[in-house]
Formats: structure tokens, C-alpha cells, sequence
């Protein structure tokens, strides 16, 4: 069971700035019933704040972005797994440069951040749907990322499109990563954390 809220306001600011302010809840009461309860009962709530902000001049547009998540996921109690609790900071920084009528080219500069999830920290049975033995770690750090991205793009009329290059570098990416052994007649996978380059 699962709710949501999430309340926004657009705004203008001096100076030709305008973007968004917003906020957002979620809080999830999870449970896995029957032979595929791979994880156990959990309790998430996440609270998040977030800004978004642009600004145009003539052929430029800049763009800013930020957003902070409050996770805390509680296991059920018999389970013996501890709690997560952790704070998310994600940032980004862009510009947009129109240098035709139907062209533009676009520079993107993002540092994200990601609060494991309660499958990630909690695994341990068949996951039948993966064909697989998950055994996930309740230790998991943040995942965390910079990346930078272009793209050159033509829209208008006739034919529109878009060309992009990005390059992630991850601390932390969290991963499934196979041991080799067998559990249930299911390759077993240990979900674990590592440098990553996309």
C-alpha cells in the first residue's frame, strides 16, 4: 500500500528568473506474502523538497536544479535487520544555447544521490520473477553520481532530432552481482556497491 502527495507552485522572480518549488510524501507499507516473499515487511517514508529554476536571455537559457529526500525505511521487527535512514542531496546545472532558429545545443552537469531501496537492504529468498537468489545488504551506502551530458538538437518542421553523449561516474552504484552457487535451483546474486563508469 502505497500513498503520495506532492504539492508544486511555478514562480517568477526578479530579474526574468522563473522555475518551480515544490515538495512531495510517499510512505509505503510493504509486504511480500506466499512463496515469493523474498523480502521482508517494511515501512518507507520519504519526505522531499525540490527547486527548479531557468532563466532566458536572448539564444541562452540557463537552468538550475536541486532536491533533498529524507528516506527511512524500517524493517518489521522479527526480521532483526536494522533500519535506514539517510538524506539524498541532488544538484544540477545546465545551459541551453539556441544558435539557430531550429538548433540548439545543450550542456548538462548533474550530482545525484539515491537512497537504496527496501529490496536492496533486505533481500534474502528466490526473486521468481528475476529467475534468481537475491541476498541484499542492509549496510548499503547512497548511491552517488556525477554526470555530464550534450546533446545537439534540431526541432521545427520536417524531420526533428536529437544527438546525445553523456558520461556517468558512480561511487557506490549498486549492483547484483552472481556468486556462482545455487539456492533453490536459482543462481544466488548478493547485491553489493562499487565504482561504476557509464
Amino acid at each position: 500500500d502505497a500513498y503520495e502527495l506532492r504539492v508544486a507552485a511555478d514562480h517568477e522572480l526578479g530579474d526574468g528568473w522563473r522555475g518551480t518549488v515544490g515538495a512531495q510524501y510517499v510512505d509505503i507499507d510493504f509486504e511480500a506474502l506466499g512463496d515469493e516473499a523474498f523480502v521482508p515487511r517494511s515501512k518507507t517514508k520519504a519526505t522531499s523538497l525540490f527547486l527548479f529554476e531557468e532563466r532566458h536571455f536572448d539564444r541562452w537559457t540557463i537552468e538550475l536544479g536541486a532536491r533533498a529526500e529524507q528516506q527511512k525505511i524500517d524493517p518489521d521487527a522479527a526480521a532483526g535487520l536494522p533500519s535506514f535512514d539517510e538524506t539524498a542531496i541532488s544538484a544540477s546545472a545546465g545551459t541551453v544555447w539556441k544558435f539557430a532558429e531550429d538548433r540548439a545545443f545543450a550542456v548538462n552537469v548533474t550530482r545525484t544521490q539515491r537512497n537504496p531501496q527496501a529490496a536492496e537492504l533486505y533481500a534474502n529468498g528466490p526473486h521468481v520473477a528475476e529467475q534468481r537468489f537475491i541476498i541484499g545488504d542492509p549496510n548499503l551506502d547512497q548511491e552517488t553520481a556525477v554526470t555530464a551530458d550534450v546533446s545537439l538538437r534540431r526541432t521545427g518542421e520536417g524531420i526533428q532530432w536529437t544527438l546525445n553523449a553523456y558520461y556517468n561516474d558512480y561511487s557506490d552504484y549498486i549492483f547484483e552481482r552472481p556468486t556462482g552457487e545455487i539456492e533453490d535451483d536459482f543462481p544466488v546474486f548478493v547485491v553489493g556497491q562499487d565504482g561504476a563508469k557509464l
